[in-house]
């Protein structure tokens, strides 16, 4: 009985305890305080390391708590200055220092007690600090300083310096004396990093010109604060001469991070690691993805994580990112992930080894979006699961079909870092469940969760989004809505502030709440930096976010005990959910002890760290890795890397030896133990063939059915960056995309289906960012972001099965474009099938009707100059067929064709836009030719005036060839049977009305296409090819004879190329020694090439011309044994053969790296030249030969990368992606300041017959590599701001040609063609109002291009007032009043003076006359009296006056006598009367009788005709029709064709003639040659 009376007792004793306690728990409430209100946002507030001590900083006042933030007390430095920055110092937890905005600052050794001041002798903008791992007493401050006065500041009034201290702040801080130093960093950072001295310092340097742009950068390092200095570089070189943009420690690797490119930002990234702070090597990554933005991710001491974002992807809204990790020395790394999402890239989960949490990309929502998945690795990145939740009532399945997804799973430490929490596995996180993630904007799906295991698996927690944070190890958890759900009349509303407290005191499994008295918006929830306090501070927001208030929060009344051994627990990290297996990292396990969930006590080990139980594991194959220069390949086996063992094993005394490598060694840093050792493994190596390894690498890619269309993307706009995206669409219609050039490709996969077949890629020409994919079942997807995301609409009907395009774009708005779809034609043949165009203007979200049986639609009110015009943007031509006839009717619109429609033309063969001009072909009314017609404005047309014996037939064609040159240039056929096509270029004035025949015969082709190119890059300067027996052909069906000609000065004349001397093996071409008619090199033109866009030259290799033909009197076949390719480096004067037979060509860095395939037969190899084409090297790019297809490389030519597409032996369609980017160890040298010393030199183009640099009035140059400084790349080096306009020329011949109506004679002259009649130049006044004058016609008017100033004014020679200007005019050029005395009177007077004075002080005291005419030339009898410098000085005049006049005397003697002479020997019979009455007189001289020019009036304002007579007589045939210049074995130059007699049909003109004046070409970027 008493024993059950006792264990009654016992129990009722336990029930009683128990029921206390749990009544106790229940009725604990926080202890909250408002510690603080404030009317202005904090800056900073951050805890001290092991203390309870917190810093603030609000609006310039610091103030401190020693108490968690129960209480506040405000901290006075210095005599009246704000602090602006706290910064706490990461070694010594005790350190923090405050800066303030003058000189004096402040540093606080005991956790902001006390404070001592801190001098610098600069102010500060932004400091930064760092501390010496090693010897807390050396301390670095970056300082950066912005003088905020100076108005451009943040571009030239910013510098940035460096102070240190050596003794921890014993005495001041000094500078680090080293000049243009960038960036600087201690060896050892980090506790990881262990080698090398303590004081060692690395460090880089950069100096810019006086363009601002960074012409070299260094490495440099000391280990006595620069008193002596180490140059750092690798063991290539590269390193030492890259552009540096960042220097770290991290973990045990000190990693330099390069540029490829220092005149370029946006350029790729290299990394150069070191383990021992005195070597680097470059870093090699599996893929070369073209890295642009990376993150190096928190690492320990045994590899690298780098998450990085390729050139393109880095500019997505959402972008993708890839991991890379390296292995032990840093230097080789894999991928671990290809589809990381976000910026942020990975969360480690703190205190856990090896686990990391990330979002991967799973492809895109409709909308754009990414579907994201999460995902988490408990083996430092090698395998990836995702994430598991326990409990939910979605039965989810915790795989592919759902899992759980993290949206944030960091909270933020006492130091203001964002961590997951210094707990033994207990996270938290914000997020949702499903097959995806929910997207941020739909707030009701995510909800706050919470982990007990590292991460692996998660339990709902809270319904709101929280702010969150851990105390007491994890076993208080506090967290505070970032908003609620209010319930109101109109159901769930959603309010941003709360006064809801949440904690839980069980590791998440039950949660309680609390009221505040005040709804805030949580800015921060902190605690001390280990979180094992137990009390919080809460920061929030309040009056609408104006506000601050600071709560004080203690849960130490919680519980009322210390846990005891009893209460705890191991928790074993990194347990595989599926083997229930540890997983093991470097050759250890982990375990935790914790307190077990539900223990009613505090762990209260207030700044003791969570503790770490490591243990050993057996060492398995998994902790060896391959040795480095060991690559694993798809099968994990490690393979030996040539380049790489080249670069680590075959140096010095190794370079010729063979050596054996294992292809595996043990991870040095594992911490495995046992017996366990990995069989030997051996690859042998030459390491003459590593150290001779060729740097071009190449990649390749098969893919099914053959090339249906491929297009680069061109360039952003004002964007330097050398982008290689490249679209590939496959006669299966797959789309295929690479970013870098090809090297690598992926499959587009379409947002709705993988089965969708694309049937056309579009770009927009005027938008290099918009890209179009149709597919056949009229889908559109369009990217906005150049390919990288892709919304989906449907097009508004089928696509057209006409033939014609599908897209027209307007220029200045991408929203807005014409979709050409048909309409009735389920059966095609259908007489109701039609042409239906529909139009969209907010990017193809809703299409709208716009007209039915159109051809082609033309926003024109987009591409006319609106600076100069006035006209409808939204003005918009269309080619529409009306009733069954052949011809199309123009008509136009400014609303969409909704009630505006105006036929414009009735009757018409097509319109063409090209640059700011609209050309429309018409019928003319007797419906036998064609008339053309021009506008500059859409609304205005003038007819073209073709020269008025130049008729064109109806069944014949217009080719606008070129509008790039400030003129139009049409090719008009005169021949139109088949294979028999040739035809007249007209050449149009600066507003494309008035049209001159530039050259006859131009071949074509049956498209209507015409060999005409012009030179990219150079002003004026074109190729053609002519028929050179057009009459055979036109008149007997010949085979045409083609013949290629040249201009260097914009059509005005065409020239014979002159061929080089001796072919590419030395020899001398058989037709040497002949005329160039006979003699000349041919080359094949833009009608024979497969690809329009294979040219001859390229923009950025300026000057520099490839083709492929021949030297003879024509062009020959491609399979001709005389067939060669060509090379020219300036500008197409001289010559020279580089290969026999024919090959395709490409350029690439601006024209120093030139590469040829060869285009028939089958190859292996292509030959590369770095020098300009001095030399060239084969490389094999393949092992079996293959058909070659395509060269091609990004259409700027700017890159590094080219890519072939050719068939194999198998007939299987490959991509060869040949890199050059690791060819050159270095970037070209450009020194602006002093261009002597770097690696350019300045060329100038001239036209070949002239002897100075002028061309188009004005004299160039042209910044080019020295061809011989082939070891470096240029890069996107600025060279176009290095051109220069030396000076405006004076105008001479070369400026003009020949006006309307006129054509070149034998003797170059222009005359007026027979039976027409000049131009009426006064309709120009009726054109502009403001026109004072008008010239007579010359025959002669400016070439458009011309800049020249003064000179010949062959244009102007007889002007005439505008109607209504005559006192205008008058006024002009009459002299009245005070000017006429100026310009008359006075001089007149000036000049009698001046006679007067030298006659009285020389002549008349001297003797007078008489006394002149007794001196004898050649005798020394004069001596004048000469008292003084002015009697010297009119003695000399005197003296001048006597010989000049005894010069003349002789020289009429002298002629008189040679002309008696002369006429006396050319006939015994004539005498000198012959010629009249008396003797030969001096007038029969006279210019005027000599050249025809006594009928023209001698008009005071008319340059004197004289000054033209400046040519030799071997000049006056450089342009006669069809002559020759044989004498001197100069060049041919043909004007125009003999075959419309127009040498016969000529009057006289003035015969102006042309003179040796050279002119230079102006830069330009021109587009493709524009052809109709």
């Amino acid at each position: 009985m008493r024993l059950i009376d006792g264990i009654n007792f016992v129990l009722l004793n336990f029930l009683i305890l128990w029921a206390g306690i749990v009544f106790s728990i229940d009725e604990f409430v926080p202890q909250v305080i408002t510690s603080a209100v404030r009317d202005t946002i904090s800056d900073t507030l951050l805890y001290f390391d092991d203390s309870m001590n917190v810093l603030n900083l609000n609006n310039y006042v610091l103030t401190i708590s020693q108490n968690d933030g129960k209480s506040w007390k405000q901290i006075n430095l210095g005599n009246g200055e704000y602090i602006f920055s706290i910064i706490s110092d990461s070694v010594d937890r005790k350190r923090a220092f405050a800066f303030t905005n003058s000189t004096n600052h402040f540093i606080t050794r005991d956790a902001g007690i006390t404070w001592q001041p801190l001098k610098f002798n600069t102010l500060i903008t932004s400091p930064d600090l760092q501390t010496n791992f090693a010897n807390p007493n050396l301390v670095l401050f970056n300082i950066f300083y912005c003088n905020e006065s100076s108005e451009d500041y943040l571009l030239t009034g910013c510098k940035t310096s460096f102070y240190y201290t050596n003794d921890g702040f014993k005495t001041d801080v000094k500078k680090l004396e080293a000049e243009n130093l960038i960036d600087c960093t201690f060896a050892k950072a980090n506790e990881f990093f262990t080698a090398g001295d303590d004081s060692r310092l690395i460090c880089t340097t950069q100096q810019k010109d006086s363009f601002d742009f960074v012409k070299d950068t260094s490495l440099i390092a000391t280990s006595d604060w620069f008193k002596t200095i180490e140059q750092m570089n690798d063991e290539s070189g590269t390193l030492a001469t890259s552009s540096i943009m960042e220097l770290k420690v991290v973990g045990s690797f000190l990693v330099a991070v390069t540029q490829t490119d220092r005149y370029n930002s946006n350029s790729h990234v290299e990394f150069y690691v070191s383990k021992d702070g005195l070597t680097f090597n470059k870093a090699e990554f599996e893929v070369d993805l073209g890295i642009l933005i990376y993150k190096i991710v928190s690492s320990g001491s045994d590899s690298l994580l780098v998450a990085a974002w390729h050139a393109l992807n880095s500019k997505d809204m959402y972008p993708v990112a890839v991991l890379f990790r390296s292995d032990s020395s840093g230097l080789y790394f894999s991928r671990e992930l290809t589809d990381m999402f976000g910026s942020i890239a990975m969360d480690k989960v703190q205190n856990v080894d090896g686990a990391w949490l990330t979002d991967v990309v799973v492809g895109r929502a409709n909308n754009g979006y990414p579907n994201l998945k999460s995902k988490i690795s408990i083996d430092d990145g090698l395998t990836w699961d995702y994430l598991k939740v326990v409990n939910n009532s979605l039965s989810c399945s915790n795989d592919d079909e759902c899992s759980f997804h993290l949206m944030t799973d960091t909270v933020r430490d006492g130091e203001g870092n964002f961590v997951t929490g210094p707990t033994p596995g207990i996270v938290m996180g914000i997020g949702s469940v499903g097959k995806y993630a929910a997207p941020f904007n739909e707030l009701e799906k995510l909800h706050t969760y919470v982990s007990r295991d590292g991460g692996l698996t998660w339990k709902y927690a809270l319904e709101e989004q929280t702010a969150y944070a851990f105390g007491d190890q994890g076993n208080i958890i506090l967290a505070f809505p970032y908003y609620h759900f209010a319930k109101g009349k109109n159901g769930k509303s959603t309010e941003f502030t709360s006064s809801s407290l949440y904690y839980s005191l069980d590791q998440g499994e039950t949660w309680r709440s609390y009221e505040l008295d005040r709804k805030i918006f949580p800015l921060m929830i902190t605690t001390t930096i280990d979180g094992t306090s137990t009390k919080f501070i809460l920061v929030g927001l309040y009056e609408n976010m104006s506000k601050e208030v600071v709560y004080s929060i203690d849960f130490s009344g919680a519980f009322t005990s210390k846990c005891k051994q009893s209460d705890f627990e191991d928790w074993n990290a990194r347990v595989n959910t599926t083997t229930n297996q540890q997983t093991c990292i470097l050759g250890h396990k982990q375990k935790f002890p914790r307190r077990k969930q539900f223990a009613k006590c505090f762990v209260d080990t207030l700044f003791e760290d969570v503790k770490v139980i490591e243990e050993s594991c057996e060492c398995t194959e998994s902790d060896y890795e391959c040795t480095v220069g060991f690559i694993k390949d798809s099968t994990g086996i490690c393979q030996p890397n040539l380049k790489i063992i080249g670069q680590n094993y075959c140096l010095g005394k190794n370079k010729n030896k063979k050596l054996k490598l294992n292809r595996k060694q043990k991870i040095p840093n594992t911490l495995c133990k046992g017996d366990f050792k990995l069989a030997k493994d051996e690859v042998e190596v030459d390491c003459k063939e590593a150290v001779e390894e060729q740097s071009i690498i190449t990649t390749q890619k098969s893919f099914e059915g053959s090339i249906a269309q491929y297009y680069y993307l061109k360039p952003s706009h004002n964007s330097s960056f050398i982008d290689e995206t490249l679209l590939l669409r496959t006669t299966e219609n797959i789309i295929y995309y690479s970013y870098n050039g090809g090297q690598t490709f992926y499959r587009f996969d379409s947002l709705e289906s993988y089965d969708d077949d694309f049937a056309f890629i579009y770009l927009n020409p005027y938008f290099p960012d918009q890209v179009y994919l149709i597919t056949s079942t009229s889908k559109i997807y369009i990217s906005d972001d150049r390919g990288i995301n892709f919304r989906v609409t449907k097009a508004p009907s089928d696509i057209n099965e006409f033939g014609l395009k599908v897209l027209t774009f307007n220029k200045k708005d991408p929203n807005k474009f014409i979709w050409y779809g048909e309409k009735n034609c389920d059966n095609f043949f259908s007489n109701d099938c039609k042409v239906q165009t529909y139009y969209t203007e907010d990017g193809g979200a809703t299409f709208s009707p716009l007209l039915e049986n159109v051809r082609s639609c033309y926003y024109v009110g987009s591409v006319f100059n609106d600076k100069l015009y006035d006209f409808n943007e939204n003005l918009i031509y269309c080619e529409q067929k009306t009733g069954g006839q052949n011809y199309l009717t123009l008509v136009s619109s400014t609303d969409n064709f909704k009630t505006n429609k105006v036929t414009v033309y009735d009757k018409i063969v097509g319109i063409a836009v090209t640059g700011e001009f609209a050309v429309v072909a018409s019928i003319k009314l007797d419906e036998k030719s064609l008339e053309a017609h021009v506008t500059v404005d859409g609304n205005n047309f003038a007819d073209a005036l073709f020269p008025a014996n130049f008729h064109v037939e109806k069944q014949q064609a217009y080719t606008v060839i070129d509008s790039s040159t400030k003129a139009l240039f049409i090719h008009v056929t005169t021949s139109s049977q088949r294979d028999h096509e040739f035809g007249s270029i007209l050449k149009s004035n600066s507003n494309g009305t008035s049209y001159v025949l530039s050259i006859d015969n131009v071949n074509r082709n049956t498209y209507g296409f015409a060999d005409y190119e012009k030179v990219q890059g150079l002003e004026g300067v074109s190729l053609i090819n002519v028929v050179n027996n057009a009459n055979e052909v036109q008149n007997s069906q010949a085979a045409k004879q083609l013949k290629s000609m040249i201009t260097h000065n914009d059509g005005s004349e065409w020239n014979f190329i002159t061929p080089p001397s001796t072919d590419s093996q030395g020899k001398k071409f058989s037709c040497k020694g002949s005329s160039l008619k006979k003699c000349s090199l041919n080359l094949h033109g833009f009608t024979e090439r497969v690809d329009s866009r294979d040219t001859y030259s390229s923009g950025s290799a300026i000057g520099m011309l490839i083709g492929v033909g021949n030297v003879g009197e024509y062009l020959t076949s491609f399979d001709d044994p005389s067939t060669g390719t060509f090379l020219t480096r300036d500008g197409g004067i001289t010559w020279k053969e580089i290969k026999k037979g024919n090959y395709m060509w490409e350029y690439g860095d601006q024209g120093t790296i030139l590469v040829l395939a060869k285009n028939s037969g089958t190859t292996s190899t292509i030959s590369y030249s770095l020098d300009e084409g001095d030399t060239w090297n084969d490389y094999q790019f393949v092992d079996e030969e293959i058909t070659v297809l395509d060269l091609a490389t990004v259409p700027s030519d700017t890159a590094r990368r080219f890519l072939i597409f050719g068939r194999t032996k198998n007939n299987v369609l490959t991509s060869y992606s040949i890199d050059f980017t690791h060819v050159h160890q270095r970037q070209c040298k450009l020194d602006f300041d002093n261009p002597s010393k770097d690696d350019f030199e300045y060329w100038s183009p001239r036209h070949p017959y002239l002897p100075d640099n002028c061309l188009f009035g004005h004299e160039s140059k042209y910044l080019r590599r020295i061809s011989s400084h082939s070891d470096c790349f240029i890069g996107s080096a600025p060279l176009n701001i290095a051109y220069k306009e030396i000076r405006n020329c004076s105008c001479t011949t070369r400026d003009f040609e020949c006006d309307y109506n006129y054509a070149r004679a034998d003797d170059g002259t222009c005359k007026l063609v027979s039976g027409l009649t000049p131009p009426d130049h006064s309709a120009v006044c009726a054109k502009d109002d403001s026109l004072l004058e008008y010239w007579e016609p010359t025959g002669y008017r400016k070439i458009p291009l011309s800049t020249c100033k003064g000179g010949k004014q062959l244009d102007k020679w007889i002007s005439h007032p505008c109607p209504g200007k005559e006192s205008q005019f008058k006024d002009k050029y009459s002299i009245k009043g005070f000017a006429l005395a100026l310009t008359i009177i006075i001089p007149i007077a000036v000049f009698i003076f001046a006679t007067w004075f030298v006659y009285d002080r020389g002549i008349r005291r001297n003797g007078g006359f008489s006394r002149f005419g007794q001196i004898r030339l050649d005798e020394d009898e004069f001596q004048p009296i000469e008292n003084n410098r002015t009697d010297k000085i009119v003695n000399k005049i005197v003296k001048g006056f006597i010989f000049a006049i005894g010069g003349v005397i002789a020289f009429n003697g002298l002629v008189k006598s040679r002309l008696r002479e002369l006429f006396g020997r050319s006939s015994r019979y004539a005498s000198l009367h012959s010629f009249g009455n008396g003797d030969l007189d001096d007038d029969v001289l006279d210019d005027d009788s000599l050249f025809n020019f006594n009928d023209v009036d001698d008009d005071d304002d008319a340059r004197e005709i004289d000054s033209f007579i400046e040519q030799d007589d071997d000049q006056l045939n450089v342009v006669a029709s069809g002559g020759e210049q044989q004498a001197d074995g100069n060049n041919d130059n043909i004007g125009k064709n003999n075959n419309n007699n127009a040498e016969n049909n000529v009057t006289d003109a003035p015969e102006f003639l042309l003179d040796d004046d050279e002119e230079e070409n102006d830069i330009s970027n021109q587009n493709d040659d524009i052809q109709k």
